[in-house]
C-alpha cells in the first residue's frame, strides 16, 4: 500500500513470464509488502490513485490489521 500511496506501481504484465513463476516462491518483499497502517485520508488517495491509472483490482492480501483495514 505504501508503493501505491507513492505512486510507485509495478505493472507486472510488462515482466517475462519466468518471473512470474519465480514470484511464486519469493516472499512478498519482492513486490515491496509492509506493515502499514492506514492513516486518515490514505483510503480516499489510494483510489484516486487506482482511477488515475485505471486499475480496477486490487489484492490486498494481510493479517489481522489488513483486516481491519
Amino acid at each position: 500500500i505504501e508503493g501505491l500511496l507513492q505512486e510507485q506501481i509495478v505493472d507486472l504484465r510488462q515482466e517475462q513470464i519466468s518471473i512470474w513463476s519465480q514470484l511464486l516462491h519469493t516472499p512478498s518483499a519482492a513486490l515491496g509488502s509492509c506493515r502499514y497502517k492506514l492513516k486518515e485520508g490514505d483510503a480516499e488517495r489510494a483510489i484516486e490513485i487506482l482511477r488515475r491509472y485505471d486499475i480496477r483490482y486490487v489484492a490486498y492480501i494481510g493479517g489481522n490489521d489488513s483486516a481491519d483495514t
